[in-house]
């Protein structure tokens, strides 16, 4: 099953399985975001589940796979300056250097080529922006099997 087809069949159930366990981190890692106002990519935005912590001086672009994210992303975010795109972490449709900072939650583990996906996120960031990276990696061997799960 490919992952476009993946995530859209889970977008209805995402949240019942993410949200909970993620929502510390997310909080944690968001804080971190400059209080100077600037463009925030969101790649790989799934459900919106970053928009409680997202700081309101920003202007804030979301990328993802599948239209059924999206769709349950954009209420979240309709308090804040906030565009949607449907695209690939892969091959990302902006120019260099085009964003103050970007976002990857839960993304990179998911991803096909995680290297890509990151070397693209750090190449449409300004020099000096920073990557804000939230996952759910596991060491070689790592047990784990919920998280594999």
């Amino acid at each position: 099953m490919s992952l476009r087809l993946s995530y859209t069949c889970i977008a209805p159930f995402y949240d019942l399985v993410v949200e909970r366990a993620s929502r510390k981190p997310r909080r944690e890692s968001l804080a971190h975001l400059p209080e100077a106002p600037g463009r925030i990519l969101l790649a790989g935005l799934g459900t919106g589940l970053d928009a409680p912590w997202l700081p309101p001086q920003h202007d804030y672009v979301g990328l993802d796979l599948t239209r059924a994210m999206l769709d349950q992303a954009l209420p979240r975010l309709a308090a804040h300056r906030f565009s949607a795109l449907q695209g690939d972490v892969h091959a990302l449709p902006f120019a260099d250097a085009s964003f103050d900072h970007a976002v990857l939650h839960l993304i990179l583990a998911v991803v096909p080529r995680p290297v890509e996906c990151l070397r693209e996120a750090a190449r449409v960031v300004k020099p000096g922006g920073q990557l804000l990276i939230l996952d759910k990696f596991l060491r070689p061997g790592q047990k784990a099997p919920l998280r594999r799960l």
